[in-house]
């Protein structure tokens, strides 16, 4: 299992370095909860989408 870091953790890219959080992956450590309130749906729904939907998702949320 991941380590759940928040929104703003994720957000900020020396957090990430220092936790070795990949770039593409940094939504995947989220809890359910935030995840399902930030992209209004779960996580495996979420892994369905096409590529470019997730990644403007992301990119919405500065998680990219």
């Amino acid at each position: 299992m991941k380590e759940v870091l928040t929104l703003a953790q994720l957000q900020d890219k020396t957090v990430c370095e220092a936790k070795g959080v990949k770039a593409d992956e940094r939504e995947q450590h989220l809890s359910d909860a935030e995840f399902q309130t930030l992209f209004r749906t779960s996580k495996e729904e979420f892994a369905k989408l096409p590529k470019w939907k997730r990644d403007k998702l992301k990119k919405d949320h500065s998680l990219f």
